[in-house]
């Protein structure tokens, strides 16, 4: 109990209210040093909006988010403080799901797609109303069509299973069904195009675009490729 008050005041620390939705203000990512991290705001509700979609650039910040928000849900089930400077609700989930990475085998013949399909097949099998499931990149490593397809029949299924969902995603269609769907938030990754370069800030209700050829000229891609 005393480290983890020492930790809690390390970081700042506040205790989270115990409810049904997630409300986090100014919430840090508690392993970025002060001096660069970035605060976001992340609201889930469990009657309305439990589905979030982010969008944005590479090397926005959309992974970050994600793993901001898994620490910290996983951190309040320790028993310990989050780094929140605002407001900090939290359900106790009963489970906290991920799919992030490229997870691909090759003494189990997975590729990076399938590998992703597994673990989320095994996610959808256990799933319910009360379980945090965080996709990065969901539908990637296959035909952009098929796998924008598949992205947009997994959210209306984790919908069905009531279960609390962020997804991070590049896919146009997928961008423009969560804009539609009553029961997604839309966020995105703010970009500078002045600098070219991402703020980490999350956006609510706004669509982000990729900046993939602002990216790569950033990169060393030479303007004329």
């Amino acid at each position: 109990m005393f480290a983890k008050a020492k930790y809690g005041n390390r970081i700042n620390g506040k205790v989270a209210t115990i409810g049904n939705k997630v409300k986090l203000n100014s919430a840090r990512h508690p392993l970025i040093a002060k001096d660069r991290v970035v605060s976001n705001n992340f609201s889930l509700s469990y009657d309305k909006q439990k589905i979030i979609v982010i969008s944005g650039p590479n090397t926005g910040g959309k992974s970050v988010a994600l793993k901001t928000l898994g620490l910290l849900a996983y951190m309040n089930q320790c028993g310990l403080m989050i780094s929140v400077d605002g407001e900090a609700t939290l359900p106790i989930f009963d489970n906290i799901y991920l799919d992030l990475g490229d997870n691909q085998s090759i003494s189990d013949s997975l590729s990076t797609f399938s590998s992703h399909i597994l673990n989320i097949a095994n996610i959808l099998e256990k799933c319910n109303e009360n379980s945090l499931v965080l996709l990065d990149e969901v539908g990637a490593g296959t035909d952009p069509k098929q796998g924008e397809a598949l992205a947009m029949s997994l959210i209306e299924e984790f919908h069905t299973k009531r279960s609390y969902l962020m997804i991070t995603t590049h896919y146009d269609n997928l961008k423009s069904y969560a804009r539609d769907a009553e029961y997604i938030k839309i966020c995105a990754m703010e970009f500078d195009y002045q600098t070219l370069k991402p703020t980490y800030r999350l956006l609510e209700n706004t669509i982000g675009k990729s900046y993939g050829f602002e990216i790569s000229l950033q990169y060393g891609i030479e303007k004329h490729i």
